[in-house]
């Protein structure tokens, strides 16, 4: 929103100076030797001239409180509504960029990705050096599956300001979908220096390093979540196939219980059936672990142990996004 007032004011302040260097383009008040003219939208209620910056002013305020009713509306989740309240309010003022990247921001969070990419697009044609808009674009290319258009947007708005964790986010998720781990890599260092406590980014990270063949360094990321309290099933999986890797057969096994408690032994059976636990299911060790997962305790159920996959999974398609 900021980013929007601030191209509201620069434009009032072009055309203030336009209007001191040729007065002529706007009309005269009466009463200066010129002929009467009809009253404009420039009048005030009293009829004397308001400035364009007043007109301009007027905008940027009626956007701004058209933005908080629709932030207090999703609060609520009415973000539907608060959808059509700024459409309503865009009528107005078509050319508004704050308007613009607040409705393509709704669009994609109601999951409307090809309108919020449609709106984006419009933004940055108004403002080509806009971060927010480039931003938002990457974010609905990557919904909409265009791994390679986000990363590419993503890391244009990296190069237009200052790194913020949205854009980071998805330039990292989009460059492990493209399989490029050493550039996700890096962009979830940049987004861990933003944000050091994100979850998402630790995940990614280890994963990342999972798919490097860097094991050692996905299970201190992996583990050490783990460790406070805030792994994920990705955490807990992606761990599992490090240590499975290093041929660390009690790790294996000790997690995959600790997950069994943390989680439920329906997902953490479910694993078994995935191609890149083929060759962990095999192990002795593991094998008696997951037989005591599917026989539970007594009275609960006993369940199946999935099919074992033999389809052929390379190292750098290990584990869970």
């Amino acid at each position: 929103m900021f980013l929007g007032l601030v191209a509201v004011y620069a434009v009032a302040a072009t055309v203030v100076i336009a209007v001191r260097h040729r007065p002529e383009i706007f009309p005269k008040p009466h009463g200066t030797g010129s002929a009467p003219v009809r009253e404009s939208p420039m009048a005030g209620s009293a009829g004397e001239p308001r400035t364009v910056a007043h007109v301009l002013r007027g905008e940027a305020d009626a956007v701004r409180d058209a933005i908080r009713e629709a932030d207090r509306m999703s609060d609520r989740g009415l973000a539907g509504q608060a959808l059509q309240r700024l459409q309503q309010r865009q009528a107005a003022f078509p050319d508004n960029l704050a308007l613009r990247l607040r409705i393509a921001g709704t669009q994609l969070s109601l999951g409307d990705a090809a309108s919020a990419r449609d709106g984006f697009v419009a933004a940055i044609r108004i403002d080509p050096a806009n971060v927010d808009a480039r931003e938002g674009l990457a974010g609905a290319l990557l919904a909409l599956k265009d791994a390679e258009g986000a990363l590419e947007m993503a890391q244009w708005a990296i190069e237009g300001g200052k790194a913020e964790a949205g854009s980071l986010r998805v330039a990292a998720r989009a460059a492990v979908d493209l399989g490029q781990y050493t550039v996700a890599a890096g962009h979830l260092q940049d987004w861990l220096g933003e944000r050091p406590d994100e979850v998402e980014a630790r995940d990614l990270l280890g994963l990342c390093h999972l798919r490097l063949g860097e094991y050692g360094k996905a299970a201190f990321q992996l583990g050490d979540l783990i460790r406070q309290g805030r792994g994920t099933e990705a955490s807990y999986l992606n761990l599992t196939l490090a240590f499975a890797q290093q041929k660390q057969s009690a790790d294996v096994a000790g997690l995959l219980l600790k997950a069994a408690q943390r989680l439920n032994r329906p997902r953490v059976l479910a694993w078994f059936g995935r191609p890149d636990f083929a060759e962990i299911r095999e192990d002795p060790v593991v094998a008696a672990i997951a037989a005591q997962l599917a026989e539970g305790s007594s009275p609960g159920p006993t369940l199946k142990l999935p099919e074992a996959t033999r389809e052929s999974i390379s190292p750098r398609a290990l584990g869970m996004t």
